[in-house]
């Protein structure tokens, strides 16, 4: 996180990808999704709130330096 880029591998594929952070309006869509997905269950209030808004980040396939 600290260099914010970073390697994803999945089935076999690599992707180079960079990491984002996420701000604004976003962030009460993703904890109105988590409200929805986990309503009434024990760990919803650890999902929510300024701590796990911190580690959200949005991921990107990184651009291809050009040489």
């Amino acid at each position: 996180m600290r260099q914010k880029v970073g390697r994803i591998i999945v089935a076999g594929i690599t992707k180079e990808v960079t990491f984002e952070p996420v701000e604004g309006p976003i962030n009460d869509l993703i904890d109105g999704a988590y409200g929805a997905k986990y309503d009434g269950g024990p760990h919803l209030s650890w999902m929510l709130g300024a701590a796990p808004r911190s580690a959200t980040v949005k991921v990107m396939p990184r651009k291809k330096e050009r040489r």
